[in-house]
């Protein structure tokens, strides 16, 4: 009699054996079993950068190297940081830093180079970072004002922006850092842009921080009590054929003068 017999892989083994099976395997669990290997290259010498500053209290600052981030730290209560970042190529490199406040705003980024020395700390200090900034109406109707705020160190002084112009009057931040301010003018028509930066007790002064747009839209509302009446109506009259109008908000339609086509415009928006 012939007997066939066949290989059969069974568990990820090969046996040999009479048919159906090989008996011994039949009714057995083979365990598998793989082999991995994990390998992990660390430079022999590295170096490490501590970063030292201050930002508003309490605030998120964040480090990054090439878009990275590589870090993170909390600013004290009175707006001290302290950062290492350890385990770096000794070359020279390039650092961004920049900082959240509690209300989600953040900053621009600061970028700092510099060497990174073996088996040493290199140590750099006294960063000033911007102020935070947000706008109270991303959208306002002319002539409402806007309202400024964000938060930076304690008892400083900020300078904000708009469209390049510095606003007269300095804005100070109070003991927990936070400062709002209302620009005085009327803006024109269209996309405005704001900037801020801080100076601290000791004159050092941050860079200019993230900026922040709002637009202005027309409106027929000079009073601002939500109605076109008869009093939007007398202060458009008071500023009536001048120019430039004492009142630039009676100038609707932004042409530097006060004619006819504002009061068309005022009329054709009238609620009485």
């Amino acid at each position: 009699m012939r007997i066939a017999s066949r290989w059969q892989l069974i568990g990820g083994l090969v046996c040999a054996g009479l048919l159906p099976a090989c008996p011994a395997l039949a009714d057995s669990s083979i365990p598998i079993t793989s082999s991995v290997t994990i390998s992990v290259r660390v430079p022999e010498h590295t170096g490490s950068l501590e970063l030292t500053g201050r930002a508003s209290p309490n605030s998120i600052v964040t480090f990054m190297e090439n878009g990275t981030t590589i870090g993170t730290v909390t600013a004290d209560a009175t707006s001290y940081f302290d950062k290492i970042l350890s385990g770096l190529e000794p070359i020279r490199q390039t650092f961004d830093i920049y900082t959240t406040d509690d209300s989600g705003h953040s900053t621009n980024t600061s970028s700092v180079s510099t060497t990174i020395i073996s088996d040493s700390t290199v140590t750099l200090s006294g960063f000033l970072l911007p102020p935070t900034l947000g706008v109270s109406k991303p959208t306002m109707s002319r002539p409402d004002h806007e309202l400024l705020s964000g938060k930076t160190i304690p008892n400083a002084s900020i300078t904000i922006l708009v469209d390049g112009v510095p606003l007269p009057n300095i804005v100070n931040s109070d003991s927990l850092g936070v400062w709002s301010g209302t620009p005085p003018q009327v803006f024109h028509l269209g996309d405005h842009q704001v900037v801020t930066l801080v100076q601290d007790s000791q004159g050092n002064q941050s860079q200019v921080g993230a900026t922040v747009q709002f637009t202005v839209s027309q409106s027929s509302d000079l009073s601002l009590d939500g109605l076109v009446n008869l009093t939007d109506f007398s202060i458009l009259l008071y500023s009536y054929g001048q120019i430039p109008p004492p009142n630039p908000a009676a100038d609707i339609n932004d042409d530097s003068k006060v004619d006819l086509v504002d009061f068309s415009i005022m009329l054709y928006n009238w609620t009485g």
